[in-house]
């Protein structure tokens, strides 16, 4: 049991519910609970919940496993903290045989929820410590009555776990996962989203696992009683994890510690202390990507102010810091262009054991990546960079190493490992890997059978994680009719969804459609505005096909000079169709035009489309590019 609630209430539940309330108060004013009831607050914060579960003794197994102690540390420290020191209105605690499937879908379905829809700006933790399993991809949570460290039938899925969360997601303003348990990475959706550094006043839902989907997690006496992960949560939210904005006079923070500096701290003390052994992930859990974040006080600041008393300073090294602010300043090195600059500071945070540095680096190395200058390029060298931000837990870095082992570049091609890598980094949330396990499904590569139904799945997962390429994908699968049935509307649904996220290839499809009239009434002149946009944003299928209607007087006026000046600019990026449209147009006219770029000659005509791969169907190009994830 977790002891009886404090506070001057009890909770809104049935009495076989309210022995797990650890602590229970409301002190709303009675103006705020006036406003409450209209779905009003006065509050930048509204009230703040908390589940805490866990397990800590498992009778039924060998003695040398059935006591976790650190996960009885994680579990009371975290239920005292977040009274003592967050000041946390609700806090119920499921502990040992009390942390089971229907306690939790009470709680997280049906209780929180309701209790989240009434308070409005209110946010919603939910932390977790204990024995977890992995089995074909999946991760459980082992409960009390479990006999052996893989005994999925005493088990929780993570998958439904993360199913039940969902109920808060949509209730709450703010929500945070924590899990420690070995394979908690499997819990996760997508990559983690939002940049604030303030306390946030837009929503957002994120995840921190203590490690990646196939880690063990750890625990370290000289670091505290409990796992390593909680401890340096602790530590973090001492101050050490308040590194944002870098102020005038050399201090750092705010004394507002959000999700993403947390984040930030968490992944790279933990990687640190465990010889990167547990590499912890973050992940989005809202439904369309979160604006917000989750905060917490810094607690050094508090003390400092002597509101609370001298508490855990904890055994931190300024390690995660100083790594996440070397590539925090060659990120902004690489918006600006100056790869140059930006190198140094991604050696010297590889050197830290950086992941996200690492798979830069990669990107720089890569041949395929021309545009990336500062370092010499080298196959062997991005492979390299890859693979230690792979097995860092870098979400792109996995992507980025599939790529190498699915086309041999750096290293024998191996599909098997390119699907392997590709799971684990869409595990991790990373889209274009979900996208190239669909493909690889449809194509029946890496070992897989064909199967569009798997096809259909992975790229719409792609599509639900917001990646307009997705979204683009799913729009040509109606389109073309192989995988799914044939249905234009539905195409062009696709389309706008991923032209509204600013993909330019759908605008382009967009185009395709008017053109032809699939899906909506023909028409040339639509068809015109949305190659132009395409056109004007890059889009090398815009520029062809704007210059297609310049060139046969769709839509617009006939004007070849126009035309050929489009498809120059079209062919410079790589596509094939127009150096050949180009071609034929200046033998037409009997004489070479200019393009903008190059006097075109017929020798120079076979232009390198690198990583480029295109078709033309009836007209409609279609293009896929496989880009490195940095």
């Amino acid at each position: 049991m977790a002891g009886p609630a404090t506070g001057q209430d009890k909770a809104p539940v049935q009495p076989e519910y309210q022995r797990f309330f650890y602590h229970y108060v409301d002190k709303r004013s009675l103006s705020e609970k006036s406003l409450n009831l209209v779905g009003l607050s006065i509050q930048d914060v509204g009230r703040s919940f908390a589940l805490i579960a866990g397990v800590s003794h498992y009778p039924n197994m060998p003695p040398t496993d059935r006591d976790l102690r650190p996960g009885a540390e994680d579990i009371a420290k975290l239920q005292k903290y977040l009274r003592d020191e967050e000041f946390f209105d609700e806090i119920v605690v499921l502990k040992d045989q009390n942390m089971n499937l229907d306690n939790l879908a009470f709680f997280l379905q049906s209780y929180f929820p309701e209790r989240l829809k009434k308070f409005p700006k209110s946010r919603f933790l939910f932390a977790y410590s204990g024995h977890g399993m992995e089995e074909d991809g999946n991760g459980y949570l082992l409960t009390n009555a479990a006999h052996t460290l893989s005994d999925r039938g005493n088990s929780v899925a993570l998958k439904l776990v993360r199913d039940l969360i969902e109920e808060d997601v949509d209730a709450a303003f703010h929500v945070l996962v924590l899990i420690n348990a070995c394979h908690s990475g499997t819990f996760l959706k997508r990559s983690f989203g939002g940049n604030s550094h303030l306390l946030s006043r837009n929503p957002g839902a994120h995840a921190i696992t203590a490690g990646g989907s196939s880690e063990p997690t750890w625990s370290d006496p000289t670091l505290g009683t409990g796992s390593i992960f909680f401890e340096k949560f602790f530590a973090g939210l001492d101050g050490h994890a308040d590194i944002w904005p870098e102020n005038q006079d050399g201090s750092r923070g705010d004394g507002i510690i959000t999700v993403d500096e947390l984040a930030t701290y968490l992944k790279a003390e933990v990687k640190y202390e465990t010889d990167e052994r547990q590499n912890p992930l973050v992940g989005d859990l809202s439904r369309n990507g979160s604006l917000g974040g989750f905060f917490f006080l810094n607690r050094r600041r508090q003390f400092e102010k002597g509101l609370v008393k001298e508490w855990m300073p904890g055994k931190a090294s300024s390690f995660g810091a100083k790594a996440e602010n070397l590539v925090s300043t060659a990120k902004e090195y690489y918006r600006s262009g100056d790869y140059a600059s930006a190198v140094p500071l991604l050696l010297q945070a590889e050197k830290l054991g950086s992941a996200e540095a690492m798979n830069f680096l990669g990107i720089h190395y890569d041949p395929q990546s021309p545009q990336y200058t500062g370092v010499p390029k080298d196959d062997g060298k991005a492979f390299e960079c890859f693979r230690k931000a792979g097995e860092l837990g870098d979400p792109n870095g996995m992507s980025n190493l599939a790529l190498m082992y699915e086309n041999g570049q750096g290293v024998k091609e191996d599909q098997a490992q390119a699907l392997t890598w590709f799971r684990r980094a869409a595990d991790a949330g990373n889209s274009e890997a979900m996208i190239h396990i669909g493909f690889m499904y449809r194509d029946a590569q890496g070992g897989l059978k064909k199967n569009y139904a798997e096809a259909q799945t992975w790229i719409r997962k792609a599509a639900d994680a917001g990646s307009s390429e997705a979204m683009t994908d799913l729009g040509a699968f109606y389109e073309e009719g192989e995988i799914v049935k044939k249905d234009y509307v539905e195409a062009l649904n696709w389309y706008h969804k991923a032209a509204d996220a600013g993909n330019t290839t759908a605008m382009s499809n967009i185009g395709v459609m008017y053109w032809y009239g699939r899906g909506v009434k023909k028409d040339h002149q639509d068809a015109v505005t949305w190659f132009r946009k395409a056109a004007d944003a890059g889009d090398p299928m815009g520029l062809f096909h704007l210059a297609l209607m310049f060139e046969n007087g769709d839509g617009v006026q006939k004007d070849d000079a126009e035309a050929a000046k489009l498809y120059g600019k079209a062919a410079s990026l790589g596509n094939e169709e127009a150096g050949r449209r180009l071609s034929a147009l200046a033998k037409r006219t009997k004489r070479y035009v200019k393009s903008g770029l190059t006097r075109i000659e017929s020798d120079v005509l076979t232009l390198r489309a690198a990583r480029i791969e295109n078709r033309v169907d009836g007209g409609h190009l279609v293009a896929r590019q496989h880009a490195r994830s940095g």
